[in-house]
């Protein structure tokens, strides 16, 4: 995934509370960079079969966490990937390390009140089947909301914004986070002074993927290339 100038990541995550909006977010970011979207849940519901409230019946939380960093440690090893997980995807320690060193992480920040909003009449979501569903929404936000920002590189504000906007939120942010590098700086030319037998060499990080550089630079039929991907 390209985000700046030389810059590459295999993988963008998306996480934060259930209702925050990262399966639809998810979807149109992978859309817009052309990139394959996967949602962990719903990874997860494929590949068993059956529910994630099944899940929680037969096998309790513990099982479906277990499944969960399993699954995360697939998809995080995936190259250009968009990632949505669960709202419970941080409470695991060794969840928080994969995400965290091998891809870009975005927190979307939703308040509780739109998340209660958003999730009240959901009957999929095991951990508010309670009496008071919007207290266990406050509750699990006072829990995991430092879990989040202790993961994130990026944190977004999200709640009333339509999901094109939160895409555009997050493409801003992650050029703030690594701005682009001058065009000139991304391809060095050296030239080899060998008389009639004269060559240049250019040098710079992921060219292959910039043909609008390399394309004017080849005046020969014959091209060596050099690369380690």
């Amino acid at each position: 995934i390209w985000i700046s100038g030389e810059l590459r990541v295999s993988c963008l995550i998306l996480i934060g509370m259930m209702g925050a909006g990262k399966t639809t977010v998810g979807k149109e970011l992978a859309r817009r960079r052309k990139l394959r979207f996967a949602d962990c849940d719903h990874e997860i519901i494929a590949r068993t079969g059956v529910s994630i409230p099944t899940i929680f019946e037969i096998e309790g939380e513990e099982g479906f966490r277990r499944r969960e960093t399993h699954m995360m440690d697939e998809l995080t090893q995936e190259p250009d990937i968009v990632i949505a997980t669960g709202g419970g995807v941080v409470l695991s320690p060794l969840n928080r390390e994969l995400m965290r060193t091998r891809g870009v992480v975005v927190y979307l920040n939703v308040p509780p009140q739109i998340l209660y909003e958003r999730t009240r009449h959901d009957r999929n979501r095991p951990l508010l089947q309670v009496d008071n569903p919007r207290q266990r929404i406050e509750e699990l936000f006072q829990q995991r909301d430092p879990l989040y920002r202790e993961v994130a590189h990026l944190i977004i504000e999200g709640g009333r914004g339509n999901p094109g906007t939160m895409v555009r939120m997050i493409e801003n942010a992650l050029q703030k986070l690594w701005p682009a590098e001058p065009e000139d700086e991304l391809m060095r030319t050296l030239n080899v002074a060998l008389g009639e037998r004269a060559y240049p060499i250019h040098i710079g990080r992921g060219l292959l993927e910039r043909a609008d550089l390399i394309l004017p630079q080849l005046k020969t039929k014959r091209v060596a290339i050099v690369t380690n991907d």
